[in-house]
C-alpha cells in the first residue's frame, strides 16, 4: 500500500461561500444546525470506507517500534477486560 499523502484542509471556521459543505447540506461552515439524514447515512457509509483501510494502512506506515507499542497497548487493554470481566461475574 501506498504510504498517506498529506492533504491541506480549509479551516471549517473561515467564512466560505461556495465550498462544497454549503452545496451539500445548504449551511455554512462552522454552524452547528443538524445535517440532513441523507447526508448524515453518506458521511456514515464513507467513514466506514476509510475504517477498513486504516488499520492495514497504519501497519505499513508505521516503524516497527510503533507496532510493538501498538501490540504491547492491545494487548494490556485485553488483560485489563478479562480481569474487569471476571470481577464482574464473580461479584453477582
Amino acid at each position: 500500500m501506498a504510504q498517506r499523502m498529506s492533504q491541506s484542509y480549509l479551516n471549517p471556521l473561515e467564512a466560505c461561500n461556495d465550498h462544497p459543505c454549503e452545496t451539500l447540506t445548504g449551511l455554512r461552515c462552522g454552524m452547528t444546525k443538524k445535517l440532513p439524514a441523507s447526508v448524515l447515512a453518506y458521511f456514515r457509509e464513507q467513514g466506514a470506507k476509510g475504517g477498513r483501510i486504516g488499520g492495514r494502512r497504519a501497519l505499513v506506515t508505521m516503524t516497527r517500534e510503533q507496532r510493538v507499542a501498538r501490540a504491547k497497548k492491545a494487548s494490556a487493554a485485553a488483560v485489563a477486560a478479562r480481569k474487569r470481566k471476571a470481577k464482574k461475574t464473580k461479584a453477582k
